[in-house]
């Protein structure tokens, strides 16, 4: 058959990344690696794909050093549902004031909630030391600087803490609440310098979100869905598979219509479903096609997006001395602002806080967004971006490894008897004291 506006071949990429995000799993089992996250290697192969000349074009448009439309649209979908993916799995329990009577002697929204600010107002005064970097407005410079140090992957972050079977834990509480708040102010913060600086916003869109979001609480409310959702359950019209993957989409476009940051739209849309506590079968046909397909698809895209960088600079100018120096400086500043939550000292041991304060500098869709930011508004030079991008890189990589070879995470638990992270015990942490 005779296409005429499309090739079959176009679609090697996909399959290239397909068969990359089936084999990346099969092999960290066989070989026994479990504490390093696929993650980490899926961002490897892409940065990999992007530094071998063969690979390397079949994923981006002729002539360029950019992702072709296909594989472009597979990035942008393959973060928004990431980040409702995120959304969805906010845990809202932290949220509520604790009863009369409750023995616990921690508040882990209070404690996140203060602990994030302080990293917040660390990160402003830190960002003054790159400011010779800053090419454009100064004051966007700072402020996209002190969004990405403060900022936490939690689309990385809180899978980690199911994994590892701390999500009823009070440190798991504390963990998935600050990545929360951490991401959500990041997105709502690069949306806001969206909206001041993109013309061709659509302010009027954002009440039209805001109603969208209230129709859906309303309807998930006080509506039977669970009912009309379980009728089709035995049927082939998949009909919850196909609600999230519109609500995806749509969120998607009309947050970039209205000028916002696009991924904000899936993001709030995922919190708005955990608000209202949707079903499980629900969030496992979404995880089941986000996790399985667009989300490892993302990370090796993303990777590729940092090689493409790298190799438009050129090996030889980018790993420099100067430049892995400033590296090392931005990797330490991502460090450095973190020191306020070094108070989780007073409830846990070196070996269980250490390894969460890591994990917490855990960071990613900031930086690639700043990159696409910075190319329009002239902020920074392109080797800064591409530090900042692989700094994060590196964040979401050797973090996760530390926290998953801890006595107290990961399968080192089960060799080392775990300190203290049931609710239980932590409420009666004085008496082990």
């Amino acid at each position: 058959m005779y296409l005429s506006s499309f090739s079959i071949p176009s679609l090697l990429p996909i399959v290239i990344l397909l068969g990359f995000g089936a084999l990346i799993p099969v092999l960290l089992n066989l070989l026994k690696l479990k504490f390093i996250p696929s993650l980490a290697i899926e961002i490897l192969v892409g940065l990999v794909l992007a530094l071998i000349p063969y690979t390397r074009n079949f994923f981006v448009t002729e002539g360029t050093n950019s992702l072709n439309g296909l594989n472009e649209g597979a990035y942008v979908v393959g973060m928004a549902t990431l980040l409702f993916l995120s959304g969805l799995d906010t845990d809202f329990s932290v949220f509520k004031k604790h009863k009369k009577g409750d023995n616990a002697i921690i508040n882990e929204y209070l404690l996140s909630i203060v602990c994030f600010g302080l990293v917040l107002a660390l990160s402003v005064g830190v960002s003054f030391i790159f400011l010779r970097q800053i090419e454009g407005s100064k004051v966007i410079g700072i402020v996209l600087l002190s969004i990405f140090l403060s900022s936490t992957f939690a689309s990385l972050v809180i899978p980690i803490v199911h994994d590892n079977d701390l999500a009823k834990t009070t440190i798991g509480h504390i963990i998935s609440t600050y990545a929360t708040l951490a991401e959500l102010f990041s997105i709502v913060g690069l949306s806001v310098v969206l909206i001041i600086h993109n013309e061709n916003r659509a302010i009027w869109m954002i009440p039209i979100i805001v109603i969208i979001l209230l129709l859906v609480y309303i309807v998930k409310k006080f509506l039977p869905l669970e009912k009309l959702f379980k009728s089709k359950e035995g049927g082939i019209t998949f009909l919850e598979t196909r609600v999230a993957i519109l609500m995806i989409v749509l969120a998607l476009f009309m947050s970039d219509k209205a000028g916002l940051e696009y991924i904000l739209g899936p993001f709030l849309i995922g919190m708005l479903l955990a608000l209202l506590r949707i079903g499980h079968q629900f969030k496992e046909k979404v995880e089941s096609i986000g996790y399985g397909i667009l989300v490892p698809m993302f990370y090796m895209l993303a990777g590729l997006k940092v090689g493409l960088i790298i190799h438009e600079i050129g090996y030889v100018e980018f790993f420099t001395w100067q430049t892995l120096g400033l590296f090392g400086l931005v990797f330490g500043a991502m460090l450095l602002v973190r020191i306020p939550l070094l108070c989780l000292a007073k409830y846990y041991p070196l070996k269980t806080y250490l390894p969460s304060i890591f994990l917490l500098t855990s960071t990613i869709i900031v930086s690639l967004t700043i990159d696409h930011l910075s190319e329009e508004l002239g902020i920074f030079n392109e080797k800064f971006v591409a530090i900042l991008v692989l700094a994060s890189f590196i964040s979401c990589i050797i973090p996760p490894i530390l926290f998953a070879d801890s006595p107290d995470f990961g399968e080192a638990k089960d060799k080392y008897k775990p300190f203290i992270l049931e609710r239980s015990d932590f409420e009666n942490l004085e008496e082990h004291e």
